[in-house]
C-alpha cells in the first residue's frame, strides 16, 4: 500500500504525529468524546481522516467539525456528505433524518439513491470483507435489478468509507475491504493504512 503513504493527507498526518509532544499539552484541553464515539481514535488520526473527508467530498474542514459536534460517528460523517453530494441537500438535511432515527439504508431509499452509486468493482480474487453478502448477491443480479438490492446501514457506511480511501488513495481500497471483516471503524482501517495505527 505504498500509495496510500504518498497521500498530502497522509504526510500531513505524520508531521503532525512527529508534533505530538508540543500537542499533546493542548489536547488535555479539548472536550472529550462520549464513550466508544471515536472507536478509541488518536487526535492526530481523526483529524487527518477528517481532512480527508473534508478534501474528497471537497468541503470546507469546519463543516465537518460541525457534523462532528453533533455526535455523528466519524466514520459516517462521510455518508452524510455523500447523501448530500447525491441528493443535493444538505448534509445538515441528511443528519436530521438520521437523528430521527432513520438509519442510514432508510436515507438513502428516502432520496432514490441505490447501490449503483456506491458500487466499486472488485479485482478478481479480492475478499470482500463487510460487503460479502452484498458482492455476492450483485453477482447474481443483473445491472438493471441493483435497485431491489437492499443495504444495512453498516453497509452504507462500510461503501461510502471505502469510496473514500479509493478516492485518497488513487484507487486502492482493497485491503481496506479486508480489514472490514473485523470490528474496526473505517477511522481505525485509515490509520492502519497510513502506517500509523
Amino acid at each position: 500500500m505504498p500509495a496510500l503513504t504518498r497521500v498530502r493527507v497522509g504526510r500531513r498526518c505524520a508531521l503532525n504525529r512527529r508534533r505530538l509532544p508540543a500537542a499533546g499539552l493542548a489536547l488535555l484541553f479539548l472536550p472529550q468524546p462520549a464513550p466508544g464515539q471515536e472507536h478509541g481514535a488518536d487526535p492526530i488520526v481523526l483529524d487527518g481522516y477528517f481532512q480527508a473527508v473534508a478534501e474528497f467530498f471537497d468541503v470546507p474542514r469546519a463543516e465537518i467539525d460541525i457534523l462532528h459536534d453533533w455526535n455523528l460517528p466519524p466514520d459516517e460523517i462521510p455518508v452524510a456528505l455523500f447523501v448530500a453530494e447525491r441528493a443535493g441537500v444538505s448534509a445538515e438535511a441528511a443528519v436530521a433524518i438520521w437523528r430521527e432515527g432513520v438509519d442510514w439504508s432508510g436515507i438513502l431509499e428516502r432520496y432514490g439513491i441505490g447501490v449503483e452509486s456506491l458500487h466499486l468493482p472488485l479485482p478478481q480474487g479480492t475478499a470482500a470483507g463487510a460487503l460479502a453478502r452484498v458482492y455476492s448477491e450483485l453477482e447474481g443480479t443483473p445491472v438493471k435489478d441493483w435497485e431491489e438490492v437492499e443495504l444495512t446501514a453498516d453497509e452504507v457506511v462500510a461503501f461510502v468509507n471505502l469510496r473514500l480511501i479509493a478516492g485518497v488513495s488513487g484507487g486502492e481500497f482493497e485491503e481496506a475491504l479486508r480489514l472490514s471483516a473485523g470490528d474496526m471503524s473505517f477511522v481505525e482501517i485509515y490509520a492502519i493504512l497510513l502506517g500509523l495505527g
